[in-house]
């Protein structure tokens, strides 16, 4: 026939396997199972990379955090951005101090390290934090 494809024992392509080729495929698709390597997959990584100079948006974070946790095969890491105001102008302000526990993320490069991330911020005057946008700078 013109145009009909047909494999090497004249059954067309698209037709269902007899039992005795479905059987003999079964047998070899659980041989191959066998005989491979199982890696355990790792988890993704899901960076949580925020700034907070009162403690709302971190709080915000820590919770977006135990979210991400929650979900099987995922992990969050937590990174603070690096404060750009003087710690004199930070004690005129009241500000309190950066959780320690948290780490600051040394660089954008760091991202890449990633899986995906999420940003938290707060605004000024409906702007990004002036830190957030000097991280991204």
């Amino acid at each position: 026939m013109a145009g009909s494809h047909r494999t090497h024992d004249n059954a067309p392509r698209d037709a269902p396997l007899s039992i005795d080729n479905a059987t003999t495929s079964v047998a070899n698709d659980n041989t191959a199972l066998e005989s491979a390597v199982f890696q355990p997959i790792a988890k993704l990584k899901i960076f949580i990379v925020f700034y907070s100079m009162w403690g709302h948006v971190g709080g915000l974070a820590r919770r977006m955090k135990k979210g991400v946790d929650g979900v099987g095969g995922v992990e969050a890491v937590l990174f603070r951005v690096p404060e750009t105001l003087p710690d004199g102008v930070l004690q005129q302000m009241r500000a309190p101090p950066k959780d320690d526990e948290i780490p600051e993320i040394p660089s954008v490069a760091e991202l890449a390290a990633s899986d995906g991330f999420l940003f938290g911020f707060p605004t000024r005057y409906g702007c990004v934090a002036a830190q957030m946008k000097a991280f991204f700078d």
